[in-house]
């Protein structure tokens, strides 16, 4: 994903999109899809719409979580469009993967707005899905947790259940059973990722009862 955009929006010789802010690497448009049963009539449940502010607000969190990070990526709203039709207020795996290839804007990162059927990525499809919902909270963070999924991070607290695959805290070169045997284990745990925290997931995986102990 990264060399395909990278090759779009800054070519050799610099591009218009780079101007925008110092030192930014890409400028990324965002082109909405918003399902609904009618123009304006949200259908499944009455779940409200998202509106222009609301969209705004998605992407101004988006960017502050890649600013904090020191990520030079930041992304804009290309455009919006409304898609009427009442079978796809709500979307199944098979549904997803349908819409997606049909609605797809080439040269966009295409973020789909249904009512139901779960936050997720389909890279394949350059789409990102985001509930109706979540465009209404307050803090509303979903678009910038999926759009990490979108150019390959994976949960902190991913394998956090599986043996051999779990995180340990340690980040030093450890000697186990667990092929392969000797390396630094961050590496092949987890996220994969040695510069974050291990994540045990605690809300699934055990309580926290504070000090001493510390279970």
């Amino acid at each position: 994903m990264y060399d395909s955009l990278y090759n779009l929006y800054a070519p050799s010789g610099g591009s218009q999109f780079r101007a925008y802010e110092e030192d930014i690497i890409l400028r990324i448009p965002l082109k909405f899809w918003i399902y609904q049963e009618a123009l304006g009539v949200e259908g499944v449940d009455n779940q409200p719409l998202p509106n222009e502010l609301g969209l705004q607000f998605a992407v101004d969190r988006l960017n502050d979580a890649f600013r904090s990070n020191n990520l030079a990526f930041r992304f804009f709203i290309f455009s919006v469009e409304q898609v009427v039709n009442a079978n796809a207020v709500e979307m199944n795996i098979a549904e997803r993967l349908a819409w997606s290839s049909v609605n797809k804007h080439l040269t966009s990162i295409n973020v789909h707005i249904p009512n139901g059927g779960g936050d997720i990525v389909e890279p394949w499809n350059n789409a990102v899905f985001v509930n109706r919902a979540r465009f209404t909270a307050v803090n509303n963070s979903t678009l910038a947790h999926e759009m990490g999924h979108y150019f390959g991070l994976l949960h902190t607290h991913n394998f956090h259940n599986i043996l051999c695959f779990k995180e340990p805290v340690g980040r030093g070169i450890k000697g186990t059973w667990c092929p392969p045997t000797i390396s630094k284990r961050c590496v092949f745990t987890g996220d994969l990722l040695c510069d974050t925290e291990a994540d045990p997931r605690m809300s699934t995986s055990g309580t926290y009862n504070g000090a001493p102990n510390c279970t």
